[in-house]
């Protein structure tokens, strides 16, 4: 198979580099995805959270708002 001693060390010296790259590629790579996966998730709840306390204050506020307007209008119509 092998006719020289250079064809067998770089055989060998490339199967024993690529070898634990590949069983470290099959173990780390879902371990990584799934971690950023969850983060990812985690980091998007937050933000649709903090987005919907915003609005919800924004809410709050225009009503108040329109009630100041409306009451503000009611008193100028009555007694101007």
């Amino acid at each position: 198979m092998f006719r020289s001693i250079r064809i067998k060390l770089i055989f060998f010296f490339l199967l024993a580099v690529l070898t634990p790259l590949l069983v470290m590629r099959l173990i780390a790579y879902p371990t990584a995805r799934k971690a950023i996966h969850e983060t990812t998730i985690n980091n998007l709840q937050l933000i649709t959270s903090k987005k919907a306390f915003l609005l919800n204050d924004r809410l709050k506020k225009y009503g108040e708002m329109r009630n100041i307007s409306q009451k503000t209008l009611l008193w100028l119509l009555l007694f101007v």
